[in-house]
């Protein structure tokens, strides 16, 4: 009984070595990688972090971005660099907002910090979802934002308040 239950032992043994010899061996898989010879780094302006969303307008202007400031800054090639494209209403009367004095953490409630951006592909009115000024609306010549819909933070000022905010699609997919 011995010599059995030795024999069955080596036998299980046999086997689950014989499992784990079938069983195909882990590897990483080779990590494709796109040549950088085609990039470009466009280095933002001094005293300003993003870039947090990027878009083009219909005339493949841009990039335009959103920054630590408070404004969306365009792309104008390597001879313009970046411009103010726009800004929200209060943003010129914030000395804090256009002369950085402090890190963008401290004044970003202030100034704003747009996060998202998208392009209405009929009007070119370029939307901006500000983290603290709500969503606003810039024509496509830029400037002054229009807020359509301020952020819980600012809503009790906001003419915009009394009602509720209006349910819409992505602007691109009009």
């Amino acid at each position: 009984m011995g010599r059995r239950g030795s024999a069955s032992g080596w036998l299980v043994l046999l086997l689950a070595l014989l499992a784990v010899s079938l069983v195909p061996s882990c590897s990483a898989a080779e990590v494709k990688t796109s040549p950088t010879e085609w990039s470009l780094h466009l280095p933002l302006p001094n005293g300003v972090t993003g870039a947090e969303s990027l878009a083009f307008d219909a005339r493949g202007q841009g990039p335009y971005t959103g920054v630590s400031d408070g404004r969306v800054l365009k792309w104008g090639g390597s001879s313009v660099g970046w411009t103010t494209f726009a800004h929200h209403a209060n943003y010129r009367k914030f000395p804090m907002c256009t002369v950085p004095v402090a890190p963008s953490e401290e004044t970003e409630s202030l100034c704003g910090r747009p996060l998202g951006l998208a392009f209405h592909r009929k009007s070119g009115d370029l939307y901006i979802a500000d983290a603290y000024k709500g969503l606003m609306r810039v024509g496509p010549d830029g400037g002054e934002a229009e807020v359509l819909v301020a952020s819980r933070s600012t809503s009790s000022t906001a003419s915009t308040s009394t009602r509720p905010p209006a349910m819409f699609t992505s602007p691109t997919a009009a």
